[in-house]
């Protein structure tokens, strides 16, 4: 996934755009990690992320959200070992 900045967001100047591989815009970066994300990105970063848990989606918190695996050297970020084990390198 790529994340890019949406300086001209009108709900919010920090916020960065979350992209799936196919370049379908799949959500945002939670408020609260935007800003320094943002900033990396200013600063010439090329941040790629991937989907390490999936969370929510349940009776008492029906919406969903994800925890990413950010690089900011425009890499693919490390797969997490069950993922490793799972899917192979």
């Amino acid at each position: 996934m790529t994340l890019t900045r949406e300086p001209d967001n009108r709900h919010d100047t920090n916020a960065v755009a979350v992209h799936s591989v196919r370049g379908v815009q799949i959500g945002y970066v939670a408020a609260e990690h935007a800003r320094w994300i943002g900033g990396k990105i200013d600063d010439g970063h090329h941040a790629l992320a991937l989907i390490e848990r999936i969370h929510g989606g349940t009776k008492g918190k029906p919406s969903r959200g994800v925890l990413i695996r950010l690089n900011l050297k425009g890499e693919q970020p490390a797969k997490p070992s069950f993922m490793r084990r799972l899917f192979g390198s």
